[in-house]
Order: C-alpha cells, then sequence, then structure tokens
C-alpha cells in the first residue's frame, strides 16, 4: 500500500512540476515581456498559480486513483502499460496546446483557449500566416519536451510501477477515498465560489497574469463554457442586420450638459439585485427604499431603465464596457475577448481620474477579478482587505463595513477620482448583519429586508459625504447591477424583473428632482458619461447617450433563450425556443421587433469574433 501511496504522490508531484516548467517555457518564449518583471512578480506567477495548477492535477488524479484503486490484484506490468498510455496521452494534448499557445500569445496577447479551435473549420486561412519554419521550430520544442518528461516520469515513477506487489482490498478503498478527495481538489477547495480563472489574475500587470494561467484550465473551461456556443439568433444577413444597428446606435456630436464642474469625481454604486419593484418613485413599493426614494428628488432618475441581462458579470461588463449581455453566455467568461472591450475605467484614467473597484466579496467569483484587472482599475479592495472579525457575512463583508471603508479612502483620494462599489448584502441567500425588517411578506421578507439594510447603509454613506468637502465636486451614480425576480416571483423574462433603477445624483449635478423617460440600458451609462467630459469613444459602439431627447429610445435585454426589446411605442419579449413572441404589443411593435432582432443577431456575432 505504501508504494502505491509513493506512486500516487509522486505522479501528482510530477504534473505540478510539468505545469511549473510549462510556465518558466512562456516566460522565456516572451522573454521581453518577463525580464521586464522584478523577480518578486516571477516569483509571484509561481505562488498564484499553485491553486489553480493544482486544481488541474486533479483532474488528472481522478484518473489514476481509479486506475490505482481497480488494479489493485493485478499483474504490475498490466498497471504500467495502462499508465503509460495514460500518461502519453496527457503530455500529448498539454505538450501541443503549449507548443501552439507560445506561438498565438505572440500574436493575439491573451493565453490560448477554445477560439483558434473555431478556426479549424478552415484551415487554409487558420495556418495563412503561420511559416513552416515555424510549425518545424514548435514541433522540435514539443518534441523535445515530451521526450524529457516522459524520460523523467519512466525513471522515476514507472520503475516504481513495474516493481509493485499485488495488495489487499484495503488498498482499492483507499485509492477509491483519494479519487473521491480528487473532486474537491478540481474545485479549488470547498468555499462557496469554485476556483475559475481569476484565481490566476493577481497583479495590474496583464502579462503576469496571463504567465500565472494554467493553460490547460484555460482551455478546458473555455472548451465547456463553448460547447455548443453558436449564433443561432440568425434572422436577416449580416450587412442587413448591421445597417439596423447602425441606425440604432448612431452617434451625436452634442448633449446636455448636466455637470457644474469639468472633471467631478465619480462614485460609481452598483446596487446587488436591485429591482424598480422596490423603488417607490419608479412605481415600486412604499418604504422599502426610503433613502433611495429621498435622494431621487435630489437628482436625475430614469424611470425606464433595463438590465441587459441577469447576472452580475453581464450586468458589470455591460455598465463599465457597454457591452450587452446575450442568452445563455457571458463574456466576462472569456479573458481573451474581454481584453478587446473598451473600458470606462480605461477611459477615466486617460483623463488623469484615479480608479478604485470595492467589492465585500470574492472577486475570483464569475471572473470579475480578471476583468477588473484588464479595465486597469489601479485599486481593487475585496475581502481579502479586510480583518477576519469583518468577513462574517456569507459572502464576504457586510455593506455597511465597505461604504465606511470607501468613506474613509475617498477622504485621503487623490481627485478627481473614480471609484466603484459593488454591494452584496442583497444577494440570496440575503445574510445581513441585523434582524430583519420585514417578516410578513412571506418568502420575499428576507430579500425585501436585505434591500432595506442596504440602502440603510447607503444613506448613511450619503449623509456623511454631504458634509465633507468632496462632495460638491462629486457626482453619485446607483444602479443595479441586475434585476430580480423578487418580489412577487416576476417571469425570468417579464419586463418587471429587468427594470432596474437609476439615479445620478450629488453636489456636482445641476439638475434636481427631474425625471427621464426615455428608454435606455446599462450599457448607455458609460459612454453617455464620457460625452458629459467632453470624451467621443465610438469604441462603446452599441451605446447611446441618455442625457439627449433627440437619440432613439429603446432598450435591451437577454435572458436564457431570448430577448426584450422596448421602446416608447412598443413592447417584444421573444422567445428562441419556441420561436415565438411572448409578448408582442404597441404600435411599433412590428418594426421595433425587427429592431430587436437585428440586435442580438450583430451583438452575438461581434462576440464570437472577438
Amino acid at each position: 500500500m505504501k508504494s502505491r501511496l509513493k506512486i500516487y504522490f509522486s505522479l501528482l508531484l510530477f504534473w505540478l512540476c510539468f505545469f511549473w516548467l510549462s510556465k518558466l517555457l512562456f516566460l522565456f518564449f516572451n522573454f521581453q515581456e518577463a525580464f521586464a518583471q522584478s523577480g518578486t512578480d516571477w516569483i509571484k506567477i509561481f505562488v498564484y498559480g499553485f491553486r489553480i495548477d493544482f486544481a488541474s492535477a486533479g483532474y488528472f488524479m481522478l484518473f489514476t486513483g481509479l486506475i490505482i484503486a481497480f488494479l489493485t490484484y493485478t499483474h504490475s506490468k498490466f498497471l504500467y502499460h495502462i499508465m503509460n498510455v495514460y500518461v502519453i496521452l496527457i503530455l500529448f494534448i498539454n505538450i501541443l496546446l503549449l507548443i501552439s499557445d507560445l506561438e498565438l500569445y505572440s500574436h493575439w496577447k491573451f493565453r490560448m483557449d477554445s477560439t483558434p479551435l473555431r478556426f479549424l473549420g478552415n484551415p487554409g486561412e487558420a495556418f495563412a500566416s503561420v511559416t513552416w519554419t515555424t510549425i518545424l521550430r514548435q514541433i522540435i520544442l514539443g518534441s523535445v519536451l515530451f521526450a524529457l518528461s516522459y524520460f523523467s516520469y519512466r525513471k522515476l515513477i514507472g520503475k516504481q510501477i513495474k516493481n509493485l506487489q499485488k495488495t489487499n482490498w484495503s488498498a482499492s478503498l483507499l485509492f477509491l477515498a483519494l479519487t473521491a478527495l480528487s473532486f474537491i481538489q478540481m474545485r479549488g477547495g470547498l468555499s462557496i465560489v469554485p476556483i475559475n480563472i481569476s484565481a490566476a489574475y493577481h497583479s495590474k500587470n496583464m502579462f503576469t497574469n496571463h504567465a500565472t494561467i494554467n493553460l490547460f484550465w484555460n482551455v478546458g473551461q473555455s472548451l465547456i463554457e463553448q460547447k455548443n456556443i453558436k449564433n443561432d439568433y440568425l434572422f436577416f444577413k449580416n450587412k442587413d442586420a448591421e445597417k439596423i444597428v447602425a441606425k440604432m446606435c448612431q452617434k451625436n456630436d452634442s448633449t446636455t450638459n448636466i455637470f457644474t464642474t469639468e472633471k467631478p469625481n465619480i462614485v460609481f454604486i452598483i446596487l446587488e439585485s436591485f429591482t424598480a419593484k422596490v423603488i417607490k418613485p419608479l412605481g415600486g413599493l412604499d418604504s422599502i427604499t426610503p433613502n433611495f426614494n429621498a435622494l431621487a428628488k435630489e437628482g436625475i432618475l430614469f424611470r425606464n431603465c433595463f438590465a441587459n441581462g441577469d447576472r452580475s458579470d453581464k450586468g458589470i461588463a455591460a455598465l463599465l464596457s457597454g457591452f450587452p449581455a446575450l442568452p445563455n453566455v457571458s463574456v466576462m467568461q472569456y479573458p481573451g475577448k474581454t481584453q478587446k472591450l473598451p473600458f470606462f475605467s480605461k477611459e477615466l484614467k486617460q483623463l488623469g481620474y484615479h480608479t478604485s473597484f470595492y467589492y465585500g466579496g470574492n472577486p475570483d467569483f464569475a471572473n470579475i477579478k480578471s476583468y477588473l484587472l484588464t479595465a486597469g482599475f489601479e485599486t481593487l479592495i475585496s475581502s481579502a482587505d479586510f480583518e477576519k472579525k469583518e468577513n462574517t457575512a456569507k459572502w464576504g463583508v457586510h455593506d455597511h463595513i465597505v461604504f465606511e471603508k470607501l468613506f474613509q479612502d475617498i477622504a485621503s483620494s487623490k481627485q478627481p477620482f473614480f471609484k466603484v462599489f459593488f454591494t452584496l448584502s442583497s444577494h440570496d441567500p440575503f445574510d445581513i448583519p441585523k434582524p430583519h425588517h420585514f417578516t410578513n411578506r412571506g418568502d420575499d421578507s428576507k430579500y425585501l429586508s436585505s434591500v432595506y439594510y442596504a440602502d440603510k447603509a447607503l444613506g448613511t454613506f450619503i449623509a456623511k459625504a454631504k458634509k465633507t468637502n468632496w462632495w460638491k465636486n462629486t457626482i453619485i451614480i446607483l444602479v443595479a447591477d441586475h434585476g430580480s425576480l423578487r418580489p412577487g416571483n416576476s417571469g425570468h423574462f417579464a419586463e418587471e424583473s429587468f427594470r432596474i433603477p437609476l439615479l445620478i445624483c450629488g453636489g456636482a449635478i445641476n439638475k434636481k428632482d427631474t425625471v427621464f423617460t426615455n428608454y435606455i440600458s446599462q450599457t448607455d451609462l458609460a459612454y453617455s458619461l464620457l460625452l458629459q467630459l467632453h470624451e467621443k469613444c465610438d469604441s462603446f459602439k452599441y451605446s447611446k447617450d441618455i442625457f439627449t431627447q433627440n437619440t432613439p429610445s429603446f432598450s435591451f435585454y437577454a435572458f436564457n433563450n431570448g430577448f426584450g426589446f422596448f421602446t416608447d411605442s412598443s413592447k417584444v419579449i421573444w422567445d428562441h425556443i419556441s420561436k415565438s413572441y411572448i409578448t408582442k404589443s404597441g404600435s411599433g411593435a412590428e418594426k421595433d421587433s425587427e429592431k430587436g432582432k437585428a440586435f442580438i443577431q450583430v451583438v452575438f456575432e461581434n462576440f464570437l469574433e472577438q
């Protein structure tokens, strides 16, 4: 039994060493970027990469554990040959990925995922830019790496397998237990958030983040997510659809100025799961958000703002990159695609803003951290930046504590600043540090109480902010990441599930107690604010100016297997499974339904091409 355990853990170490060797090859292959990093950065590449390397090795060890468990009574030569075939197969796949990635990275500047596989259907185009010398070089490199790795395996582990003796049934039970533990290893532990590629992201320098990535994990995760992803939303010829969308998103040269200063500070508060159904000025329930309701009289409230999607990752990408949500897929799950997005934070940095992002949870969730670092945020505050005694919420740190941290940091921040705070207390399971304010609302009581708590924390922050010197030069943006089926359990496709609050207030706003009724989406916000700063940014190609009344008035949102498209004259909700309209009403419904179909077709094509 001891011999088998030694073989098992030797194989685990073997795969970890292979991953570390792969990282070294990546660094030396990209020596200009690599040697521009400090020695500390090199160490961090391996330290921060260990968790995802270890999880990746778990996939290999799963089959290893099963082989050893079920071949306890067989002759060692049979086990030896089985393991030989298995190791050769795994080495071949990983080395093929590695030599491809080493070449592709120099062109694409993101680690290989499933993207190149889309081009294999057209091999002529796929290999048109690759010379024979490059192919030969990579084959030689791969062959040398394979020979070195396999020779090491044969000498260090293969010999041990050859000399194994038969053992009793207890060894089988032990290795079945180790196999079960492999599932925990593959998941990255027992935390609420399974490990994902964000675990490798730790730096503002994207190269060091890329070097930290485990290639096998990156390709595997991308393949799983990419599986069966294609644009099923094809209603027109692409050129015709693009013409429709171009007219919908036509840019204006002028806007209505709402700022009292040229470069106001911007505090962007993304309210988790807030819905218009709990905002009284938007026709929602009374007494749920008294602080938000009061603030609505101090700024600009948008009556018809819609979330683009139904998840946080989709909402953040829409708000900060102007990229619309799509059914069944999220751009944030593809770091290679997010690198090609425009970023509100990067545009502000070029204007001299100091940028930071606050989140009381684990930013590895939904690949948020990799997105934020790609977006160029200079500071990222998360649950790891708070004391253990403050990490008492299910998701991390309660909102009122993070609001206090935000307030303290602003006091010492250089102006102009751009600070984003993504709240979490109103996320299921609605864990809050105080007794539930509502107890008689049935299943909705916990949700409504969490919103009430978040609103109270917001009110405390605003009250303190109004007494500071920076308030008069600051705008506050309050917007949800997505809506909620609660209260009332609306349909997952329903209008009320996607209608969200958007309020712009603060000391640097020149309009008070104003309500805009035009139909807008999250994707419009960043672009519109850049126009207020006299920055034209056409890279936000799916956005329109929300402060000008002569721009098209429409909202778009996507849900699983469908979309909604609303204008001043129509409401259209399309179910793509049944290929029929759930809702199609209003005088402009026929024409607007074509706009909605064209919009989702063009955005999906853009997503696949990135």
